[in-house]
């Protein structure tokens, strides 16, 4: 195949908006799918060369292979090892432990199974701090080529009638099963080959003239400003919180496509603008770029404790990846592929060095996930601090597994006697973390509880999670919990207890990874405010309750730190990170459309409201008292945190739970 300049900037249009995607740049929200503009170039490249090979009768697996090796695992190797290096002088035992394991995934060339298996959304808070995510696509690539090769040689053998018609039975069929994945398992969808396969076969049959050259002027012209409008569209209109891929991959793989063909017999307008220098430069780079950017930024957030980078320092981010993608494709991809100015690297040195680079790497990645992350490198104490805050209880892994099949969880007295409950705890992942303590608290008072407590489902009658492929499910948990509720006796106290803050305002705080949450009502209405819909729900809620006789306890927000604090704090003991405040005005300033709507709802139905932030931000929020860690992450209340809130609400009058001293 000949050299295409433009080709080259296409590459560029792919990798720029990544880079400035994961950077934080908000015009790039959709950058991600420069991705998927990747895999149909790797697939139209890989498939032209295989051709070429076959048709000369100089095809050999070993040459292909080895030609992959050259290309892919010189530069990935060394990122991988630089990001094992890095880890060892910032990252926490249980974090450096983790990149071993991700690391042995990216050398196997799994990192997307692994992912996968991990449960791990690539558009979640999760991931936002792992330094290899981005390595799943590679894994994608190479699976992909592990069997087509031999699959072409099938379809220009035996088969090669019904070449077209079988490659395209194969890529309608893996978008058909994207579109039917995505909205019910929207991480395999996002991970795994077969939903795909499509995209890089997109490629494949471009490659194999599936659609005869571009000879008409008009024609290509057209084709190549429609494609390169479907490309820029999709990055900047496609948002992390729609269903992806399924049909929104679409419009940018065929734009790609379009770019592609239309520039096949002589460059077009646009071609001749993708091939100006600086666009190829950066698409002779885009390998490395990919590789190097987003260890970069991941390090740069961990040692900041922040998801959102300020301006400059993202700016500083993407500087900083050009210049070690510029290093790495002149020092370390091109003395393999092409000499690079000096000797090529052998075949028998790529495949020997290739062996030795992939035993090397594995065994040092091996080594934090056998030795835990070499907890030694921090304090002892801190270390005892950050394992009581993380710690979730046996309760309450429980209570989520009861939840998730659909029935209550029993606290306080554990009722070993037959009876009703005295109090409920009705909410999402925030009742959750608190209910070691609820526990605790009522088998004090000889009192019996049950929990209904669902993550990213709160309290909230008509009204789901949108942003959540299993936030539909929330609606009918909570009609099936209130239903429950209305069978305890009157006064019973129940407690609701959510994320309140998160719902009203859509957005998350400020450093928080993850996308935004989106309330959305059970009946589908249009153009209704988070703040609304959470007004409604939480409305219907309190008023459905205080009618059966129940008192009510709406617990308002706890503060909201932006930053994982155990691991902030632990990371300050160790390596003197000054660590982020956050002050009572700040945590007011969060809540303020929260506590109206929470003031409003409690004011209308005779209900009560409590606020935590009293405690918990008498000025600057408390995160931490001696040793004890009071949160568990940026958001949620470790064990010792709740209980220690409880008691101080109870003590000072703030909650009154009843006692039973019969």
């Amino acid at each position: 195949m000949k050299h295409r300049p433009d080709i080259d900037g296409i590459r560029c249009l792919a990798v720029m908006p990544v880079v400035l995607c994961h950077a934080g740049f908000p015009l790039f929200a959709g950058g991600f799918i420069g991705v998927d503009v990747f895999f149909v170039i790797s697939g139209y490249l890989i498939t032209g060369i295989l051709l070429a090979d076959i048709h000369r009768g100089s095809f050999s697996l070993a040459r292909f292979y080895e030609r992959r090796a050259r290309r892919i695992l010189p530069a990935a190797l060394s990122v991988i090892l630089a990001c094992l290096v890095t880890g060892w002088f910032i990252l926490l035992p249980d974090e450096y432990s983790s990149l071993g394991v991700s690391s042995i995934a990216a050398i196997g060339f799994v990192s997307n199974i692994r992912f996968f298996v991990a449960g791990s959304d690539y558009f979640g808070a999760g991931v936002a701090f792992d330094p290899l995510l981005h390595t799943w696509s590679l894994a994608v690539e190479e699976q992909f080529y592990l069997f087509f090769p031999a699959l072409l040689l099938v379809l220009l053998g035996p088969l090669s009638r019904y070449r077209l018609a079988i490659l395209s039975g194969l890529c309608v069929a893996s978008f058909a099963l994207s579109v039917y994945g995505v909205s019910r398992d929207q991480i395999a969808t996002f991970y795994l080959l077969p939903t795909r396969f499509w995209e890089l076969g997109f490629g494949a049959l471009l490659a194999m003239g599936v659609i005869p050259a571009a000879r008409n002027r008009v024609t290509a012209e057209a084709s190549a400003f429609f494609g390169l409008f479907l490309v820029v569209a999709s990055i900047l209109l496609i948002e992390e919180t729609m269903t992806f891929p399924g049909w929104l991959a679409l419009p940018a793989c065929l734009g790609t496509c379009l770019l592609i063909w239309s520039g096949s017999d002589r460059p077009t307008t646009i071609a001749k603008a993708l091939a100006w220098r600086p666009f190829v430069a950066i698409g002779l780079i885009s390998y490395s770029l990919y590789l190097w950017h987003w260890p970069l930024i991941v390090f740069t957030r961990i040692w900041l404790a922040t998801a959102d980078l300020s301006l400059e320092v993202a700016l500083a981010c993407v500087l900083s990846s050009l210049i070690l993608a510029a290093l790495s494709w002149r020092h370390i991809e091109q003395p393999f592929r092409v000499g690079g100015g000096r000797p090529r690297v052998g075949s028998k040195r790529v495949l020997a060095w290739s062996a030795s680079g992939i035993a090397a790497a594995s065994a040092i990645a091996l080594l934090p996930f056998s030795f835990a992350g070499f907890p030694h490198r921090v304090p002892p104490e801190t270390q005892m601090s950050y394992r009581l805050a993380k710690d979730r209880g046996p309760l309450s892994a429980e209570c989520e597994t009861r939840s998730a099949a659909g029935s209550g969880c029993k606290i306080g007295e554990r009722w070993d006697a037959q009876g009703e409950p005295d109090v409920v705890v009705w909410g999402d992942s925030h009742s959750l973390a608190m209910l070691n303590a609820f526990d605790e608290v009522l088998d004090e008072r000889d009192l019996t509880g049950v929990a209904y407590v669902r993550p990213a489902c709160a309290s909230l009658i008509g009204v789901v999670r949108s942003d959540k492929h299993d936030g539909r499910e929330c609606a009918t948990h909570n009609e099936w919990v209130l239903g429950e509720i209305r069978q305890v006796p009157e006064d019973t106290t129940v407690l609701l207890i959510s994320r309140w803050a998160l719902l009203a305002e859509g957005d998350r705080a400020a450093g928080e990874a993850g996308t935004e949450a989106v309330l959305a009502p059970v009946e589908n209405a249009e153009g209704v405010s988070s703040e609304t819909l959470m007004f409604r729900g939480l409305d219907t809620t309190v008023r459905e309750l205080t009618e059966e006789g129940l008192r009510v306890i709406v617990m308002r927000p706890t503060p909201e730190f932006g930053y994982d604090v155990p691991k902030a704090l632990v990371r300050q003991a160790w390596t003197g990170n000054e660590l982020n405040v956050l002050d009572r005005t700040d945590y007011l300033r969060r809540a303020r459309d929260t506590n109206a709507i929470i003031d409003a709802v409690v004011s209308r139905h005779q209900a009560q409201a409590i606020a935590p932030g009293d405690i918990l931000c008498p000025k600057e929020c408390v995160v931490q008292l001696g040793e004890t860690i009071l949160y568990q992450d940026d958001d949620h209340l470790s064990q010792a945190g709740s209980e220690w809130l409880l008691r101080r609400l109870m003590g000072d009058g703030l909650l009154n739970l009843p006692r039973n001293d019969g």
